[in-house]
């Protein structure tokens, strides 16, 4: 039997005990399984999680918003006034028309970033996308050796694998 909304919020508030909540877990159905899932989301994106280091096909958007807060991001420095931000993005940037900083092949999966500490309304930042955990450490230190030996201005183009956007604070 599924559970709408409302029907859970009520018997949640009915419930007496830890006991009474599990149980009524445990009557939930299972989730449909992968191969009865859309292979990607209505805009194109492809999910992942992370399993330790490896990233995973994730069918369920949910648990995307379930474990993001948790284990998102790999390793931050700041040198020189940039913040060098890597994380693992848990979806797949090639729709979007990105590459791979080292020309590669499968998934964009992690991002390093590099921008200003201090955050104005509209922030440039240069990034650097890859597939794996340890491109993505790789990634970071060559971050971290160009931010010592480039001025940010010409980061993206001295580097060509280095995209440049805008984001705006507002």
């Amino acid at each position: 039997m599924a559970f709408d909304n409302e029907d859970w919020t009520r018997r949640l508030r009915l419930a007496k005990s830890t006991d009474e909540i599990t149980a009524m877990i445990m009557e939930l159905p299972d989730g449909p399984r992968p191969e009865q899932q859309k292979e990607t989301e209505e805009d194109g994106r492809e999910l992942y999680l992370l399993e330790g280091r490896t990233p995973v096909r994730c069918y369920d958007e949910r648990d995307v918003y379930f474990y993001a807060p948790i284990y998102g991001k790999i390793a931050k420095d700041c040198i020189r006034g940039l913040d060098i931000t890597t994380m693992f993005l848990f979806m797949d940037e090639r729709y979007n028309g990105r590459t791979h900083w080292l020309g590669g092949d499968g998934p964009l999966l992690f991002a390093t970033s590099i921008r200003a500490s201090d955050l104005s309304r509209e922030t440039k930042l240069v990034e650097m996308l890859c597939g794996t955990y340890e491109e993505a450490e790789q990634m970071h230190q060559v971050a971290i050796e160009r931010v010592c030996t480039t001025p940010f201005a010409k980061l993206a183009s001295v580097y060509p694998n280095m995209h440049e956007r805008t984001i705006f604070i507002g």
